[in-house]
């Protein structure tokens, strides 16, 4: 096989060319905090997966007005953390209120069966998050406690449940690469770049190929 038609086919076929949000929704109400807070929500996944991006909603899609820090924590502590800004990289949600700003993060493994809680620092009359959903989430993530927020101010682990306003503060998301259980699939941008650097090479080769066949003919 040609080399470039192997370098094609494993762009393809590789993993991480594509990643998956952990949850979204639809329907349900805006809220606002009433005070500087982590909030978020708990979960256990099914199988081991990939945390490689975390996120905020960004309500209305007309970028946030503040930065937001967002973490996950398991029983020992923080395990990985980001900044998401207006200027993060924009992820498609299926609510039509607004969408998904994801930051990139070394990867960390979630372990099967073990509880872990995503949080995202709010501000008192900031951006806005969700409450009473519809939530939709990945088929490896099982949705433990959806309304938790921090026992005291600033970026902490978000610990006590209806603290805030509503059920489901779906302010703050996750992304994973592979052992994801089937959730929607979201192409990386720098991936839909190599794929299409990918395709114009096969096409490259194919047409390399035709012409080499025609002038073998003519012999």
């Amino acid at each position: 096989m040609n080399k470039h038609c192997v370098y094609v086919c494993l762009l393809v076929m590789h993993p991480s060319l594509y990643a998956g949000l952990a949850l979204d929704f639809t329907g349900g109400s805006d809220a606002a905090a009433g005070g500087n807070a982590t909030i978020g929500w708990s979960f256990t996944v099914l199988s081991s997966m990939s945390v490689d991006g975390l996120g905020f909603f960004d309500f209305q899609s007309n970028g946030l007005s503040t930065d937001h820090r967002v973490g996950i924590w398991n029983s020992a502590g923080l395990l990985a953390s980001a900044t998401v800004t207006t200027s993060s990289t924009v992820v498609a949600s299926t609510s039509t209120n607004g969408r998904w700003l994801f930051e990139s993060i070394t990867p960390v493994t979630l372990n099967s069966g073990e509880v872990y809680t995503i949080g995202a620092e709010v501000f008192p009359g900031g951006d806005r998050y969700y409450v009473s959903t519809q939530e939709t989430l990945d088929s490896n993530v099982i949705l433990n406690v959806d309304d938790l927020a921090s026992p005291s101010a600033g970026f902490a682990k978000p610990t006590q449940s209806g603290s805030l306003t509503g059920s489901g503060m779906f302010g703050p998301n996750f992304r994973y690469s592979g052992g994801g259980g089937g959730g929607s699939a979201v192409p990386e941008p720098s991936s839909v770049l190599l794929l299409g650097l990918g395709t114009a090479v096969a096409g490259v080769v194919a047409t390399r190929r035709r012409r080499a066949c025609k002038d073998q003919a003519a012999v």
